[in-house]
């Protein structure tokens, strides 16, 4: 007895709704300050055209806690890293992290600086979780594209 099976290769997570025109935001604010929130880090996923590879662009705004303000004090930036394959699996576990933790939460009151989000450009996708929990995939993929 013979039993065959058809199915498509798996490929990585190639998330193909990221294209020439649609790009993805991650962002999240820590709490250096306090309740008046802290550094930004901001990540900007993109690709050139619909074949080729994804693309970040990633801004960090050094915030100055002497005043409650947003005032900035300098920025740090790296533009067209190009994102591996493992990178693309953190940043699905990064949107996934983000809406069970946002979904999960009860609603209360808070006064925590953190403050995480995920935008599509098309605002197809928005999680916007304020007051947020420790973005620890957030802080992988950081890590993940800064070293290459």
């Amino acid at each position: 007895m013979l039993v065959a099976s058809c199915k498509p290769k798996e490929e990585a997570n190639h998330l193909r709704f990221i294209n020439q025109v649609k790009n993805l935001k991650l962002s999240y604010q820590n709490t250096k300050c306090g309740e008046w929130g802290g550094d930004i880090e901001t990540i900007i996923i993109y690709r050139d055209n619909y074949e080729g590879p994804l693309f970040a662009d990633y801004l960090k705004q050094i915030k100055n806690c002497e005043f409650s303000i947003d005032e900035f004090v300098r920025t740090e930036s790296k533009n067209r890293i190009k994102v591996s394959d493992e990178g693309q699996g953190l940043i699905i576990e990064c949107i996934n992290q983000l809406s069970a933790s946002k979904l999960s939460r009860e609603n209360f009151i808070s006064h925590v600086g953190l403050r995480s989000q995920v935008i599509l450009s098309d605002s197809s996708l928005i999680v916007y979780d304020y007051p947020s929990a420790k973005w620890t995939k957030f802080e992988m993929l950081t890590k993940e594209l800064l070293e290459n």
